[in-house]
């Protein structure tokens, strides 16, 4: 798989919304190299309005709990809110409207306008498109903790990839919902308009 337009129209906005994003990368090489493009956008006049707190990028209309923790860059747009514990690092870019609820442990990832993690989840080295629900505990594991050195491997359109990447959980297509407790095994691809009910386990490795 060469080009990865086809993956990234599963998350429509994320073009018009971070327009200097380099999508011609794969999903897991871009967010592999989320926090030296964070970096690289201090003082870049899209990000005029942005106030820089320590490596952040942070809109002046976003909401953010004095509990919460942004460590290494971060970009927080227009609206979003993180909550008590929140807790950010290694390169988190949040379109506007995201909620990030209490406890909630994002890394290396990017997450659509107007997704909530509602509290207690963990997504890493991942991609969320726009209006995504994850409930309580729902979690995206992103590296085969039973199988130290194996990379991670995605089935798409039945394409099997090897993504060369010791670590990359999923990208969830636009308007998707994923129950509490639901787990997104690494190399996960969910459709637009999925829906992960309670408890499930999604491992697409074998398929």
């Amino acid at each position: 798989m060469n080009d990865y337009s086809e993956l990234y129209a599963l998350t429509s906005g994320l073009r018009s919304t971070f327009p200097l994003l380099d999508l011609s990368k794969a999903p897991w090489t871009l967010v592999g190299e989320l926090s030296g493009f964070i970096q690289a956008m201090h003082g870049h006049p899209a990000y005029v309005e942005y106030r820089r707190v320590g490596q952040a990028l942070i809109h002046p209309g976003a909401i953010i709990s004095d509990s919460a923790v942004i460590d290494g860059p971060a970009l927080i747009s227009n609206g979003c809110e993180l909550k008590t514990n929140a807790y950010l690092r290694e390169g988190v870019m949040l379109a506007p409207g995201c909620i990030i609820g209490s406890a909630v442990e994002l890394k290396a990832s990017v997450i659509g306008e107007g997704t909530a993690l509602a509290h207690f989840n963990y997504v890493g080295n991942s991609v969320l498109g726009s209006r995504v629900n994850m409930e309580a505990g729902a979690v995206v594991a992103n590296h085969h903790n039973e199988s130290p050195g194996k990379s991670v491997v995605i089935n798409y359109a039945g394409d099997t990839v090897n993504t060369g990447a010791m670590k990359f959980g999923a990208l969830v297509g636009d308007d998707s919902k994923v129950g509490a407790n639901a787990v997104l095994s690494p190399g996960t691809i969910l459709l637009p308009e999925t829906v992960v009910g309670r408890l499930a386990l999604i491992d697409q490795s074998q398929s």
